[in-house]
């Protein structure tokens, strides 16, 4: 079933509708009580949810004046039935829709429509009898207890509810049931309805501990990745690191000199540097002390000599072997440090 049209003169009686073969007909009935008549015969849009009076089904009613000229001739409305709307949504989704006094009108649950989200003021319930907006109902207040709040939208709520397990063998509902909610409202501002949404409270729980779980996977991913990363970092320079260090000294080898960024950008921890100098010597007889007393002693001496040079030296100056028992430094020089070139034994300043 949709939508319901009517056209009603001037002094709210009907006078053509579009439902020709319906059971209960609406024809030559009297709706000028209706808040949307009045609306409409005034110049304004009308807007109203209610009972039928005659169908008994919920609907929504929007009106508007016909006009001839300067004369009115009646006012026309449209009726959408709001009766079967809850089946649109998901079966698995709560939700319900409350008019402007707080009457639920549409829900996904039977047993909440039509009852109020808060008591309703004699006075409301006055004018709701005089209009006929939802006659011979009761109107019950739903229930609902306010929690604390979850975040900016939304809220722990308790509702009376009924479920399969809270049904008595009678197969009635159980009085006096609630359930806890995570609720998120809204309010439809051009009309006043408020709509809510509830998740029940297991649900929640269930899906904020998937959610940790998805993160925590997440988290363990990234750490994963992270420590792979670092893994193969470290595999890289020390690749690189055996690649241009000498094993037995610990020194720079001669691979190292081909990068001269390498060689250079040492040099500037000792502060202002005017150039470079380089320094290299060989260990006398050293192919000599091999052969008289063997490998272990000659690596012994080696390392006895790297241990002189890393004493002598200074910060940011480069101690390199080069082969066998020849070394090299690259040494920083600041304004007035003396330079001394050495050739064949002789030094000239």
């Amino acid at each position: 079933r949709g939508a319901v049209l009517c056209l009603m003169n001037p002094q709210g009686w009907t006078v053509g509708r579009s439902e020709r073969r319906a059971r209960r007909s609406f024809a030559g009935q009297n709706y000028g009580f209706r808040p949307y008549f009045r609306q409409a015969l005034g110049g304004n849009p009308g807007r109203y949810v209610a009972l039928g009076v005659t169908s008994k089904v919920i609907g929504y009613y929007a009106s508007a004046r016909v006009m001839a000229d300067d004369q009115v001739l009646g006012v026309v409305v449209v009726k959408t039935d709001f009766s079967q709307q809850h089946l649109l949504f998901d079966e698995e989704m709560e939700f319900m829709v409350a008019d402007q006094q707080g009457v639920i009108f549409l829900s996904s649950r039977p047993d909440w429509r039509f009852r109020t989200l808060q008591p309703l003021e004699p006075q409301v319930r006055e004018q709701m009898a005089r209009n006929r907006q939802f006659e011979d109902l009761e109107l019950r207040p739903l229930g609902v207890v306010a929690g604390r709040a979850w975040n900016g939208t939304a809220m722990i709520v308790k509702l009376d509810s009924v479920t399969p397990a809270a049904q008595t063998p009678d197969s009635t509902p159980a009085a006096g049931t609630a359930v806890t909610y995570l609720a998120q409202a809204s309010v439809l501002l051009d009309r006043g309805w408020q709509v809510w949404v509830l998740t029940p409270d297991e649900e929640v729980r269930i899906a904020i501990a998937r959610n940790m779980l998805a993160v925590v996977a997440i988290w363990l991913l990234a750490l994963m990745l992270a420590l792979y990363g670092l893994k193969r970092r470290d595999l890289r320079l020390s690749r690189r690191e055996s690649h241009i260090v000498d094993e037995l000294t610990g020194l720079y080898n001669r691979r190292y000199l081909l990068d001269t960024t390498s060689v250079l950008l040492p040099r500037y921890n000792r502060g202002p540097v005017s150039g470079i100098a380089v320094l290299m010597f060989d260990v006398d007889d050293f192919q000599q002390i091999g052969d008289a007393y063997g490998r272990k002693t000659s690596d012994e001496v080696l390392r006895r000599v790297t241990g002189a040079l890393r004493i002598v030296l200074r910060s940011g100056d480069v101690p390199v072997r080069l082969h066998d028992g020849m070394f090299m430094a690259v040494l920083a020089i600041r304004p007035g440090d003396d330079v001394v070139v050495f050739y064949a034994g002789h030094g000239v300043q």
